[in-house]
């Protein structure tokens, strides 16, 4: 095996459509992060990737997806406002 192996890995959704959210109410949404490459692959969330002190967060913000397979992320968020797609 090359030292230079390595997975690929590739969010299943293009984006995250949040839909229809009641304000104030929290809000989970799934995404799939998938390997597609050969070998395992790790991966990490950086919360700051947010955006500093952001409300969104992610979970799980680590792991070890295998060759083929797939992970489920969730999402995590409340909407401040009517008028505001911030959340807390």
């Amino acid at each position: 095996m090359s030292p230079w192996a390595e997975g690929k890995l590739a969010f299943r959704e293009k984006s995250l459509d949040l839909k229809t959210v009641a304000v104030g109410i929290p809000v989970t949404r799934t995404v799939t992060l998938k390997n597609t490459g050969n070998f395992d692959a790790v991966f990490s969330v950086d919360p700051s990737a947010f955006g500093e002190g952001s409300p969104i967060s992610c979970e799980p913000r680590m792991g070890r997806i295998a060759h083929g397979g797939i992970a489920d992320l969730e999402a995590r968020g409340v909407v401040k406002n009517q008028q505001s797609t911030d959340v807390e």
